[in-house]
């Protein structure tokens, strides 16, 4: 499961509630007085990416409205587990779940940080599952992008070829998937036309050292997908 979601509310998690620029005024109009005020008095419109930080009668956070535009999907609220005070976090009142879907989703893509060289990582502030997210489908999207994010942001030098193809295999390993490494010799000059591994169904990247010219099948790291896969085709990296 992605970090930053938990499903332990506890009686200390503080309600966050994103709303789009036209539901502002409908939803202060059924709030407490002191509470439409202090939206009103801090010029809080509901902005996309705009915070409300509301105090509680003590003086502790009671309350975040964020401004979060439902048309940018999950992204939309991406930005919130860096821009809001750490902590925990549970989104009040609870959206249909669809919506709770994109908001999960958002705030996994949002705790993201590539730390393969630094001691120290961001601190992200935790929320709550909302009720009716689909938690399996966050999972899977959010680990697919931490992948391509870590992948994309490794510099040349440390990820080449032949880590490409070590991360296949690693991918392949994950979903019990069939990692094969092929050079162009094995492959069928029929299979290489078609751009398809033999016999099976595959996604492939390059492995080997690295190549300013000459045929991209001079070497292959295949990964069998398993029936029922919606990719039929091999997928060249290089």
């Amino acid at each position: 499961m992605p970090d930053h979601l938990t499903a332990r509310a506890g009686p200390r998690a503080v309600p966050i509630t994103p709303l789009a620029a036209g539901e502002l005024d409908g939803w202060l109009e059924g709030q407490p007085g002191p509470v439409a005020a202090w939206a009103r008095n801090t010029s809080f419109t509901a902005e996309s990416g705009s915070l409300c930080l509301v105090p509680g009668p003590e003086g502790a956070l009671e309350r975040i409205l964020a401004g979060v535009d439902p048309g940018e999907g999950p992204w939309g609220g991406a930005g919130l587990p860096s821009a809001v005070p750490h902590g925990v976090y549970k989104i009040d009142p609870p959206p249909p779940p669809r919506r709770a879907t994109e908001l999960a989703l958002g705030w996994a893509l949002g705790s993201y940080a590539f730390s393969r060289y630094k001691k120290d990582e961001p601190r992200f502030a935790t929320l709550v599952w909302p009720k009716g997210a689909d938690r399996a489908a966050v999972g899977r999207a959010a680990a697919a992008t931490r992948l391509v994010r870590d992948l994309i942001n490794t510099p040349a030098g440390d990820m080449g070829p032949a880590e490409l193809a070590g991360a296949a295999r690693q991918l392949a390993r994950a979903h019990k998937a069939r990692a094969i490494s092929c050079s162009r010799r094995t492959i069928p000059r029929s299979t290489r036309s078609a751009g398809r591994a033999p016999g099976r169904r595959a996604w492939s990247t390059c492995a080997g050292a690295p190549r300013a010219r000459g045929s991209p099948w001079s070497a292959r790291a295949y990964v069998s997908i398993p029936a029922g896969s919606t990719s039929s085709r091999a997928a060249p990296c290089c």
